[in-house]
């Protein structure tokens, strides 16, 4: 026929982290490799873990150039610390959409998506005024995909919740404005928003100011695993940084240091471990005082009666949380902003041999992130005393031709 198929994959990173699901989507990825052309939009760091033994050439979709960027803003006031926001094109379009509704310059991702907000929920220019409830539509569809945890909710529960006085008119025009969207696919039509950082916006928005709200963020916490949960932990995380929420930024990441230490409990909590993994990654710059704090803790033993990691008062590391803790750093693109003179006094202090005995892998990888006289001096010190390790091995002949030999059977 002259042509073969092409399959779009969007979104692989939302996948679960049950062993099953992900053995499954990994079996079907290489079948439409090899039935045609295949495209997949993920997460770099969820793609290098779970992905990059499939024979998918990566391609990086880069941010806007800075310059373009400038020309498109039209000279506008711009803090500098939201231009590097603005080059994503999601975030320049709805801040070019929104300005005007803008009181202030935005300062942070979350003060654009609140302006996209706001747009939402002002309702169209329709020729007769009418009051507009899309506010009460969005929140009840915020409502459902958290008791879901999903971005998907069923049509007619959303029809079924609409709090009075908002109606079916309401949930038109935001159908009408491409709002909100409406999948198929089921015999149970559902609805969402338009995009994954606006589902998790409005979520988080409800577990931040909800009466309800610490409820609802304790089974957040213990559904962490499924469909949505890391994305909508780290939404959490940003919004409750830009809006200085210290308290519950603390609580956020007790929390996903607790799905760490529960490695030790075994396979079964793997799932969680690793959604606090992404969220820590996604957010390591937001993070990263907490993570230093706790690495610089006293070391604890994980499990039943054991001690547990926390970046409080006394701070306090397990085995399972410094691991992942140290892999965090991996994403570091600029080590000046990651507060190299803390971390790297932190990093190194966790190289001692007595600290983590058999994985100190980890934290020299850390450490090599900064380039800095003062890292190199410290893996330089490290190197020096696994070779004096070595070499006192060889004086007591535990290597080369004095080393004990197996006995022989005769």
């Amino acid at each position: 026929m002259g042509f073969s198929p092409c399959f779009v994959v969007d979104g692989l990173d939302r996948i679960g982290r049950s062993a099953d699901v992900h053995e499954a989507f990994v079996a079907v990825l290489r079948v439409l490799a090899e039935t045609g052309a295949l495209i997949v939009t993920c997460r770099t760091e969820v793609w290098q873990d779970d992905f990059a033994q499939l024979s998918v050439h990566p391609l990086v979709v880069d941010e806007l150039p800075a310059e373009r960027v400038a020309a498109l803003l039209g000279g506008d006031a711009t803090p500098a610390d939201v231009l590097p926001i603005l080059r994503v094109p999601f975030f320049l379009d709805a801040h070019l959409r929104t300005r005007h509704l803008q009181p202030d310059v935005p300062r942070s991702m979350t003060d654009i998506l609140a302006g996209l907000w706001r747009s939402y929920q002002a309702g169209p220019q329709d020729a007769v005024p009418r009051r507009s409830e899309a506010a009460a539509v969005l929140r009840t569809i915020a409502e459902l995909q958290l008791d879901a945890m999903a971005f998907v909710v069923p049509l007619d529960a959303l029809r079924t919740d609409l709090p009075a006085p908002a109606t079916a008119l309401d949930l038109a025009e935001l159908t009408n404005r491409r709002i909100v969207v409406r999948t198929s696919g089921t015999d149970r039509p559902g609805v969402r928003l338009r995009h994954d950082l606006l589902d998790c916006f409005g979520m988080a928005m409800v577990l931040l100011d909800a009466v309800d709200g610490a409820g609802r963020r304790a089974t957040v916490y213990r559904r962490a695993a499924e469909d949505v949960g890391w994305q909508l932990i780290a939404m959490l995380v940003q919004l409750a940084h830009d809006r200085g929420r210290e308290q519950l930024l603390d609580e956020v990441f007790t929390e996903l240091l607790g799905m760490l230490d529960r490695k030790a409990d075994g396979v079964g909590a793997i799932p969680d471990s690793w959604a606090a993994t992404y969220v820590l990654r996604e957010k390591f710059d937001l993070l990263l005082p907490r993570i230093l704090r706790c690495l610089n803790g006293r070391k604890v033993v994980a499990g039943p009666g054991g001690g547990r990691s926390s970046a409080g008062r006394d701070p306090s590391v397990t085995r399972e949380s410094a691991s992942t803790l140290a892999s965090a750093f991996a994403v570091i693109t600029d080590w000046r902003s990651a507060r190299p003179d803390e971390a790297i006094e932190v990093l190194a202090a966790n190289l001692a041999a007595d600290r983590w005995p058999g994985f100190r892998r980890r934290f020299v990888e850390a450490l090599g992130q900064y380039v800095h006289p003062r890292a190199v001096a410290a893996l330089e010190e490290l190197l020096g005393a696994e070779l004096d390790l070595l070499d006192g091995a060889d004086e007591h002949g535990e290597n080369g031709e004095n080393a004990p030999r197996p006995p022989t059977s005769s």
